[in-house]
């Protein structure tokens, strides 16, 4: 069977320090593996082989349940720091 490589960028910057080795831990438990931590110091990528053809976002779904209401959506951060767009008056 030909397997491939998942990986998912999880932040920490919403979790609790008390609970940020042990939902790494969880992760891990699930078989996830630490692959890096990002320039951002809060982000760490994990990566997890799967059989081929399996879908990235339903095996990130795992990562999402483990980090519960800490999960915090990566695309969303993107813009922050881009001021807020005003129509011309």
């Amino acid at each position: 069977m030909t397997e491939t490589t998942i990986f998912a960028a999880v932040s920490f910057q919403e979790t609790p320090l008390i609970l940020i080795s042990q939902k790494a831990d969880e992760i891990t438990a699930a078989g996830w593996t630490h692959y890096a931590t990002l320039k951002d110091e809060w982000v760490a990528k994990f990566e997890k082989v799967v059989p081929e053809g399996t879908s990235a976002a339903d095996v990130e779904i795992e990562v999402r349940e483990i980090m519960g209401e800490y999960w915090r959506d990566l695309e969303d951060d993107a813009h922050d720091d881009e001021p807020d767009q005003q129509p011309p008056a």
